[in-house]
C-alpha cells in the first residue's frame, strides 16, 4: 500500500513540476469550435486557453465579441495560467486554469493590455 501512495506522490510531483505558472500578453482569437487561443506579442508563440469555468468562459466571450465588433477587430488579453506542454512539445503550449487580468481593443504592436485606457478586468 505504501508503494502505490509513493507512486501517485511522485506523478502527482511531476504534473505540478511541468506547470510553470506565467502572465501572457498577446492577441486573443477564438476557433470555429469556441478554443481560445492566445498569440504571445513578444514571442509570437501560440497557447491555447484550457478548461474555464462556464460562467468566466461565457463572460470572456461576451466581451470579447463587443471589444472585437464581432470578430472584426484584434483584441489584446492578459491573462495568468500554469503552462503545460503535450508531449514535450514547445510549441503545443496550453494555459492550464486561465485567469483574464485585462481584456482591451487593439494589436500587439498598439499597446500592451496595462497600457490601453478601456480595460476591462474580470472580477
Amino acid at each position: 500500500m505504501r508503494y502505490i501512495g509513493a507512486i501517485v506522490w511522485m506523478l502527482a510531483f511531476v504534473a505540478v513540476a511541468d506547470a510553470d505558472s506565467v502572465v501572457v500578453k498577446g492577441e486573443l482569437s477564438f476557433s470555429s469550435k469556441g478554443i481560445g487561443k492566445v498569440s504571445e506579442c513578444k514571442s509570437g508563440r501560440i497557447f491555447t486557453l484550457g478548461v474555464m469555468a462556464s460562467n468566466r468562459y461565457f463572460s470572456l466571450v461576451q466581451r470579447y465579441w463587443r471589444l472585437s465588433y464581432h470578430g472584426k477587430t484584434p483584441v489584446l488579453i492578459e491573462v495568468r495560467g500554469d503552462v503545460s506542454r503535450t508531449s514535450n512539445s514547445e510549441t503545443k503550449l496550453t494555459l492550464q486554469s486561465p485567469s483574464v487580468i485585462a481584456l482591451v481593443a487593439g494589436r500587439c504592436s498598439d499597446t500592451s493590455p496595462n497600457n490601453a485606457s478601456e480595460q476591462t478586468r474580470e472580477r
